[in-house]
């Protein structure tokens, strides 16, 4: 929307339904039932990015408080968040000792397995609390601890409402729309990535092309031409929903391991393109894409091949990413942002020795 603004180019944009009307595609507006399916989607992501943020508040106060807790209990497991409840309090800790932890513990979740071992770690870390504070009132444990049970009821509030939004909309509402459940056959995308895809495309017969739709999702590098000059390098348009990018991106995560031609391509831009991470990732998630318009517009379930296009299972699949197509950890490092930054910046400063 911003890529012309000059006034040749507006009175051009203002004749193209006389000049070239079949450049020109008509305005789409979801229906009902799929706006509810993208309104709810969104508020499913909503919900998951705000207990994402609780979580990592919580790690941020272990480590303050107890210099952290994940190296003694799963930090998001029943045991840790009954810890924080209860026995927050390091001094409280020592004082009521091993033998009526434990006890409490196992009274508290009776359905839990009674391995207590935990118990004894958590009682050496705050000795190494009480000795680093020293003094009690240095931090306000019953204050903390209030605030942590209040945050990890927020967290379970917003988990549980996240699911039964999944349950009880997003799901049937997907299966009303897209009946047979096609894109689930793509490695990498689940029930629920189905549904944002469906939610958001709608009907595919509204994008002629293949490059239509890879310019709708935003995935793809800007444009800039002038005369015979093009531009190359250029960051992504970042245009689309910000849902549907964001889905692709996860599902590419996963397809690069499960889906031998992608992760061919990952590979490549990793190994031969100098990539880092992220980059091979968007990259990767613009050819799922291509994948998911394929299977809307043919309307036929996904089938997996190797590079040389032959059909093979899940297994064979899953084993030719593992043997061919990893990526080695050397490899990773030495494409890391930071350490292709540092690279340039001894380039720039060597280039600037020599001119002067």
């Amino acid at each position: 929307r911003h890529a012309k603004s000059d006034r040749i180019d507006a009175r051009v944009l203002a004749r193209l339904p006389l000049l070239y009307p079949e450049r020109l595609h008509a305005c789409h507006f979801p229906s009902g039932t799929q706006m509810v399916l993208q309104q709810a989607c969104r508020e499913v992501a909503r919900l998951k990015s705000q207990v994402a943020a609780s979580k990592n508040r919580l790690l941020s106060l272990d480590q303050v408080a107890w210099l952290g807790l994940d190296d003694i209990l799963a930090p998001y497991q029943s045991a840790a968040f009954w810890l924080r409840a209860n026995y927050y309090d390091p001094w409280r800790v020592c004082q009521a000792g091993e033998t009526t932890i434990a006890a409490a513990w196992q009274a508290a979740a009776p359905k839990q397995p009674a391995h207590t071992a935990w118990v004894t770690a958590l009682i050496r870390r705050a000795e190494r609390v009480i000795a680093l504070y020293g003094d009690p009132d240095c931090i306000d444990y019953a204050h903390l601890q209030a605030y942590l049970t209040r945050e990890q009821m927020r967290i379970c509030q917003a988990e549980e409402v996240a699911h039964q939004l999944r349950l009880q909309i997003v799901r049937p509402l997907y299966r009303h729309l897209h009946p047979q459940r096609h894109l689930e056959t793509i490695p990498g995308i689940g029930q629920d990535s189905a549904a944002v895809y469906i939610a958001f495309i709608g009907d595919i017969l509204r994008f002629p092309t293949l490059n239509n739709f890879r310019g709708w999702s935003g995935l793809i590098p800007f444009s800039h031409q002038s005369a015979n000059a093009q531009a190359r390098g250029l960051r992504i348009t970042k245009a689309g929903p910000d849902l549907l990018k964001a889905t692709a991106f996860l599902n590419a995560q996963v397809a690069r391991l499960y889906d031998p031609q992608i992760a061919a391509f990952y590979h490549k831009q990793m190994m031969t393109l100098g990539k880092h991470h992220l980059q091979a990732l968007c990259a990767c998630a613009t050819h799922l894409l291509n994948r998911v318009y394929v299977v809307l517009k043919q309307n036929r379930p996904y089938q997996l091949r190797d590079v040389d296009s032959t059909p093979i299972d899940k297994r064979q699949a899953r084993h030719i990413c593992l043997t061919h197509y990893r990526v080695p950890d050397e490899v990773r490092r030495r494409n890391n942002y930071r350490v292709r930054r540092a690279r340039k910046q001894r380039k720039l400063a060597g280039c600037r020795k020599s001119s002067i």
